[in-house]
């Protein structure tokens, strides 16, 4: 039995965000990215500033979309934080305003409206079990991740989920299946390759102990397996709906 999130909509009691003289609240979050999160208020809205060390095991896309999740998470992290909310937060309207980096340090400032901002309340309720190489990460749920293992078991379980976001639509047409072929290859190549990656991040990190660099280790062997049985599976989806036609 699986369990799983109950949102109760419930509007939270919004208070002027820090001292009525403060413009902003700065918050420390720490962990292995170095987290800094600022809060402002805004009216109906409010502003949260990520400054972070940023995935950099990657490519250059896979990097900064990597990073943009963990921002966002660390973002509703900051917010649930300094309202003293010890469950997960769920928002909806949340937009990016900002997003770019410098160096090894990824920016992200979000926009969130206060009236879409609600408590999960943990239950025990069955929930169907989905493929979590296309279901998206939990955002809001950080809290666990400000050790160097937690991190990168997080990155290793987003990496299926940022690169299987590009798999190609299943269409029968026939103009269509030199175009759809190539995209899987392709995704294949950059998970090969990105998992190949981390693997050695991974074996070289120091601040990892050697039982923990091989439950990681253990981990990606696992999610790269998923990975690939998941592009295994849309091709045979689409070769079935061709066969169809």
């Amino acid at each position: 039995m699986l369990s799983r999130f109950l949102v109760i909509v419930i509007p939270l009691l919004w208070t002027t965000i820090g001292a009525s003289e403060a413009a902003s609240v700065r918050l420390s979050l720490g962990g292995p990215r170095k987290v800094e999160a600022t809060i402002e208020d805004k009216g109906q809205d409010v502003i949260i500033a990520i400054r972070m060390i940023g995935v950099s095991c990657f490519d250059a896309a896979t990097n900064n979309e990597l990073s943009r999740e963990k921002a966002k998470a660390f973002a509703l992290d900051a917010l649930a934080r300094h309202l003293g909310i010890k469950n997960a937060l769920t928002v909806k309207g949340m937009t990016i305003t900002e997003a770019h980096r410098q160096k090894n340090i990824y920016f992200l400032t979000v926009n969130i409206p206060k009236g879409g901002v609600t408590k999960a309340i943990p239950t025990h309720q069955d929930k169907k079990p989905t493929d979590k190489q296309t279901e998206k990460p939990d955002l809001g749920n950080m809290r666990g991740l400000f050790t160097v293992k937690e991190d990168y078991t997080d990155t290793v379980r987003s990496l299926s989920y940022v690169i299987l976001a590009d798999l190609p639509p299943k269409v029968a047409d026939t103009k269509h299946d030199e175009v759809f072929f190539k995209s899987v290859a392709d995704l294949e190549e950059i998970g090969e390759k990105g998992f190949s990656s981390l693997r050695k991040e991974i074996r070289t990190e120091k601040l990892l102990l050697q039982i923990e660099v091989e439950e990681l280790l253990e981990v990606v062997d696992s999610e790269e397996t998923g990975f690939l049985n998941r592009l295994k599976q849309h091709v045979d989806e689409f070769k079935a709906s061709v066969k169809k036609e």
